[in-house]
């Protein structure tokens, strides 16, 4: 009796720890935050540096959940965090994209590639800027930026004030 007693306290003092140490690791987690597509295109839409990108959508907005896969080849689902800014006339190949998930980087390059092969035939004055578009990493999230400017974008990206908590 005494060993099944000593067996039950043990059990309920091992999992007591478990408990413990996995609500600490969860709090050390959620202190490493990203910034947040949200915020990046916020910045790039309040610069006035991309006007031609008139167009937002953001993770959890259902055209954006809806479309997630046909743009970026996973589900809204697969992704922590999302959202993409373009021309909604589809007359420029301009467009911020930001990814927060498995294989972001990866992920953009096909969006990119995807993107030239769109163009291709149908507007070829716009390829140079889909060539010379850039992907990267800021704050835990990836970005594509396709503009005559992307690399004037990316530095905005990277160099703004970081948004106070």
């Amino acid at each position: 009796m005494k060993i099944l007693r000593l067996f039950a306290v043990l059990t309920a003092m091992t999992a007591l720890m478990l408990c413990a140490c996995s609500q600490k690791n969860t709090d050390n987690n959620s202190t490493v935050q990203s910034v947040g597509a949200e915020v990046i295109l916020s910045r790039v839409s309040k610069s006035g540096q991309a006007e031609v990108l008139d167009e937002q959508l953001l993770k959890g907005e259902s055209e954006f959940d809806e479309n997630c896969e046909k743009l970026f080849g996973v589900t809204a689902q697969e992704i922590s965090d999302g959202g993409i800014m373009f021309v909604s006339s589809g007359s420029g190949a301009d467009e911020i994209s930001v990814l927060k998930c498995e294989n972001a980087e990866e992920l953009l390059e096909r969006r990119r590639q995807q993107r030239y092969s769109d163009f291709e035939g149908y507007a070829p004055d716009e390829l140079e800027k889909i060539e010379n578009a850039v992907i990267f990493e800021y704050e835990g999230e990836y970005i594509l930026i396709i503009s005559d400017n992307a690399e004037s974008l990316k530095n905005l990206v990277i160099n703004e004030e970081k948004e106070p908590k």
